[in-house]
């Protein structure tokens, strides 16, 4: 998905456009407000914690899931991560098989996560923690469901990505945020930020006159020691939220960028693409390295010419997540 250039351009730039698509938000406000009223949440026979954001895009919550299962499983806990498997052709409720399922039948993501643990999809998410249950799960993990209504959730963690922040402050279509902030943070048991030292700083001082959730500081680091990537010669590509991200860690992690490709998000790559990519990486000798959410989107018979770089989640207050998340469960 492509997003408008105008969703990250300062308010101050966009009265006429704030204008223009004014009914338009509206009418999102309006459909935002009978879905609250009349969607009666169903309690869960699972805890369910929620992972979600308040912006279209790449924000980083299916890291942050991922790192939610990580922390729980170590707590020795059961948790599925349910997602509701965005352009996937199967509409569940269906555990995602990492040998067997592809991207087109899945998603990206959810088949991206069950590389690492229990994963599944559905449409319903109701449906979805039945299954889950029966499976023997002993807690829910609903990945984007910030905006689902239907569920109970026990604790609802907030993920923002402080590089691209809240874009212009505008609701869709006139900018990228699904609600509003304020209506977002007072729902929010814990809020997440992303990025950075220098974005986690702006973000603070832009946001200072709201009341914040309880927050805790994030950063996507690699976790694959044994690439090195300092002085070699590369060919990036991706088709994430956010390009941007990736090109920067490659950077940051001393490569020699031959080329920078983007594509669209969530969209399988054309094989002439990949192809040329292929060569364009041979004839200089360049390793030709992309994120693994895209690596997924890869036909299995070429992606021996690709390399994933994987990346995990550090918290800078690992324990305070931890007591939370125990306060909840325990």
């Amino acid at each position: 998905m492509l997003f408008p250039k105008f969703w990250h351009r300062p308010t101050a730039k966009l009265s006429l456009l704030k204008y223009l698509f004014f009914p338009a938000t509206l009418i999102w406000r309006f459909l935002i407000k009978l879905e609250t009223i009349f969607v009666v949440p169903q309690k869960s026979p699972l805890p369910v914690i929620c992972v979600g954001n308040i912006t279209v895009g790449g924000n980083g919550k299916t890291p942050t899931a991922m790192k939610i299962r990580s922390l729980l499983t170590d707590l020795g806990y059961k948790p599925y991560i349910l997602s509701r498997g965005y352009k996937s052709n199967f509409k569940g409720p269906h555990l995602v098989n990492p040998t067997l399922d592809t991207f087109s039948d899945v998603g990206d993501e959810p088949l991206m996560m069950s590389f690492y643990g229990p994963t599944l999809i559905a449409r319903n998410r109701r449906a979805g923690i039945k299954l889950a249950h029966s499976l023997g799960a002993d807690l829910i993990i609903l990945d984007d469901g910030f905006q689902n209504y239907s569920i109970v959730k026990d604790f609802s963690i907030l993920v923002v990505e402080t590089s691209v922040a809240f874009g212009n402050g505008y609701l869709i279509p006139a900018g990228p945020l699904r609600e509003t902030i304020s209506s977002a943070f007072k729902r929010a048991d814990l809020l997440v930020t992303l990025g950075e030292k220098n974005y986690q700083s702006k973000f603070e001082t832009d946001f200072s006159y709201l009341q914040l959730p309880p927050t805790v500081q994030g950063e996507l680091k690699p976790k694959d020691n044994n690439l090195n990537l300092n002085s070699k010669i590369v060919l990036g590509f991706t088709g994430i939220g956010h390009p941007e991200k990736f090109f920067i860690t490659l950077k940051s992690l001393g490569a020699n960028i031959l080329s920078f490709k983007t594509f669209e998000n969530h969209k399988p790559f054309k094989i002439f693409a990949l192809k040329r990519l292929i060569h364009e990486a041979k004839i200089n000798n360049a390793l030709l390295i992309t994120t693994e959410k895209d690596f997924v989107r890869i036909p299995k018979n070429l992606q021996s010419n690709f390399t994933a770089l994987t990346v995990e989640l550090e918290l800078n207050n690992q324990s305070f997540v931890l007591k939370k998340l125990n306060d909840v469960l325990l």
